[in-house]
């Protein structure tokens, strides 16, 4: 006959006493189950109260004293565990300082992976947050700054976006208190910092009826510019400062947090000090005159996909009612915003964040390897133990407790080392990457390096603890004995030390790519010399310097008195800095003389330089000269273009003397 199933109480029973470690039932679990069968045959004849009371307290006193059992336990192997550490100093500080580089390493990465990619913008909802970038599909541009008429018309038409809003960063100078401060300055729709969702610490954002022409011009500062220049006076709110010829009524403070989180190719530069609307009527200015940022707050339950959709039938619509958008062939591509700002520095950042793991790996198969080795010497001591009735679970577990309390001390130190060498990250990342009080020890990180020391004490703690246990009490007692654990124990140190070359190989290829990378970034030829060159910034507002007249004139100023300064070989001066966070003078361009369907089909960023800018650069001239003094004194309209133009509009012919038209200004080729 097959054998009975054991009745539900029975397997019940088993299951509780199950749940008392293993040497307390070794011990006791016999006599528990024996008591408890006693109590129940006694209770049976007292009803079903009575059975139900039992049980009650048998559960109980199970899940009172079961926890108990296993913390006392657990404080036994603690306390053996930290006396061996102390017996081993030598032995445990290797180990530590081993596990403290790779366990620090992996936690100051995580770090500023989490501020950089998975913690959210500091905005409300900012999953609902994306960036529409301009498209020109007749050259091939996919992100390029759009138009205030383009961006009316994404207002007007589109039934995805809650809202949409703009903005240009530029420079401005503030006056009055204190000394003359050129600061970074967001210049914004009125509906801008409502989209994010910005909340403001003092005050209020600017709004939409703050935009326009003859508007009360107002201004919204960041908190580092209203504590450094004003005190953090709260009283500055409904005051003027004066700043750029005007004097713009202060109407909010921004939290400590806030900033701009835009991708570097939009410069718009994370520490934004200060904002303004517009006071120009952007929205009636000419459609090709792009430089506007985009961001749009989606509409509940809308999608990426669906706004996309929507943002491409109305660039069709566009398309066939202007000329202009038609010859660029302008279309709109949605993107989130937050995925978007990081999207060129998530693969640096997850490689690195990869390669430390590996370095982590290849430390915990160090760690096994020694722990292995001492193994070695304690095959007598784990045959005592067996002898003496220890289980193998209790040894692995003993064993184990080891390896933890290694861990933990190698976390611990991992720790501090981690956030000691984080001002050393940090000085080696991009400006604005990383905002200011953003790193914090928080749980999360206290969280992941606790995750990180636990799967390192059992990584390099089970086998050595596994292969430990597998004792022959008769080899292992004899003198000298090695038996066939000792060959288990090769057999898993040979394991071990192929797969940390295993690894080391994989992370040399790593490091021997990201160098060779390196070394090619370094070899870019930028199209100047930095070495030796020094810049600063000067801002000429035009309410003291009316006209070009006086702008060249204390321009040409400037570069006479520097030149005259010793050590000094020569001067030039630009709009633009070459590679800087501001805002690109970027228009469509065309041969003059261009049929119409050829007109502003080609976009260039342009500067204006001195004479003297591209000798003070190194810059090369491939053909034809650059600016001089007698260009400026007949105010011919000249310009230089690099090879990319010359090619685009004038392929398979010299550029020289050609004429260009640009922003209504048809200037000669030289």
């Amino acid at each position: 006959m097959p054998e009975a199933k054991p009745r539900l109480p029975d397997r019940l029973l088993k299951f509780l006493v199950r749940l008392f470690p293993f040497d307390f039932r070794a011990d006791h679990g016999r006599e528990i189950e024996q008591t408890f069968r006693a109590q129940q045959r006694d209770t049976e004849r007292q009803g079903k109260a009575s059975r139900w009371r039992l049980w009650a307290e048998f559960i109980g006193g199970v899940f009172r004293t079961a926890p108990r059992e296993h913390l006392s336990i657990l404080r036994q192997d603690a306390t053996y565990a930290v006396r061996r550490m102390r017996q081993s100093p030598g032995f445990t500080g290797i180990i530590v300082l081993t596990l403290a580089l790779g366990i620090g390493g992996i936690s100051a990465i995580f770090s500023v992976v989490k501020v950089v990619l998975l913690d959210p913008l500091p905005y409300a909802n900012p999953d609902r947050l994306v960036l529409v970038w301009n498209e020109f599909r007749s050259q091939g541009l996919t992100r390029v700054p759009g138009a205030g008429f383009a961006l009316q018309q994404l207002r007007d038409r589109a039934k995805s976006f809650e809202a949409i809003g703009g903005i240009w960063a530029s420079n401005g100078t503030f006056l009055g208190e204190g000394a003359p401060e050129q600061v970074k300055v967001g210049n914004v729709t009125g509906n801008f910092l409502p989209t994010l969702g910005a909340t403001p610490l003092l005050g209020r954002t600017i709004l939409p009826e703050d935009e326009g022409i003859g508007k009360p011009p107002v201004i919204v500062l960041s908190y580092g510019l209203w504590q450094r220049r004003f005190g953090g006076d709260p009283a500055i709110l409904g005051r003027p400062v004066r700043m750029d010829g005007f004097n713009p009524v202060v109407v909010g403070i921004m939290p400590p947090r806030f900033r701009m989180a835009f991708p570097p190719d939009a410069q718009v530069p994370a520490e934004i000090q200060a904002w303004l609307p517009f006071r120009d009527n952007i929205y009636a200015q000419p459609r090709a005159l792009y430089y506007l940022r985009y961001v749009a707050r989606l509409r509940p339950g809308v999608t990426l996909a669906q706004a996309n959709e929507e943002a491409s039938a109305i660039g069709a619509q566009l398309r066939k009612e202007f000329t202009e958008y038609a010859n660029d062939q302008l279309g709109f591509n949605v993107v989130p915003m937050h995925r978007d700002t990081v999207r060129e520095i998530r693969p640096a950042l997850l490689a690195l964040f990869v390669g430390v793991g590996l370095v982590l790996l290849i430390a915990c198969v160090n760690v096994a390897n020694l722990l292995l080795a001492r193994a070695g010497t304690r095959h007598k001591e784990m045959a005592l133990r067996a002898a003496l009735g220890a289980s193998r679970g209790r040894v692995v577990r003993q064993l184990l407790a080891e390896s933890m309390a290694l861990a933990a001390a190698g976390g611990v130190a991992g720790l501090l080392v981690g956030w000691s060498s984080l001002k050393q990250l940090l000085a080696l990342a991009p400006p604005g990457l990383i905002p200011p009080g953003s790193l914090r020890l928080d749980a999360e990180i206290l969280g992941f390096t606790a995750f990180v020391t636990l799967g390192c004490g059992l990584l390099f703690g089970l086998a050595p603890a596994l292969d430990a246990s597998k004792v022959n009490l008769v080899e292992a007692l004899q003198e000298g004995g090695r038996g066939s654990a000792s060959a288990i124990r090769d057999r898993s140190r040979t394991a071990l030390i192929v797969g940390e070359v295993a690894l080391g190989f994989i992370l040399v290829i790593g490091a021997g790519l990201m160098v060779r990378t390196f070394v090619a970034v370094q070899k870019v030829d930028p199209g100047f010399r930095a070495s030796g060159l020094l810049t600063f910034a000067m801002d000429l507002p035009g309410w003291r310097y009316p006209g070009d007249e006086k702008h060249i004139a204390l321009v040409r100023q400037v570069e006479e008195r520097l030149r005259a300064l010793p050590g000094v070989e020569s001067v030039g001066g630009i709009s633009h800095l070459p590679l800087d966070d501001y805002s690109n003078w970027y228009s469509p361009f065309s041969p003059a003389g261009a049929s119409a369907d050829k007109k502003n089909t080609m976009m260039a960023d342009h500067r204006s330089a001195t004479p003297d800018y591209f000798a003070t650069m190194g810059a090369q001239v491939v053909a034809g000269r650059v600016f001089d003094a007698h260009d400026e004194e007949a105010k011919r309209p000249v310009v230089v273009v690099d090879e990319r133009a010359a090619r685009e509009a004038w392929p398979n012919e010299s550029a020289i003397g050609k004429k260009i038209e640009f922003e209504k200004i048809t200037a000669q080729r030289k």
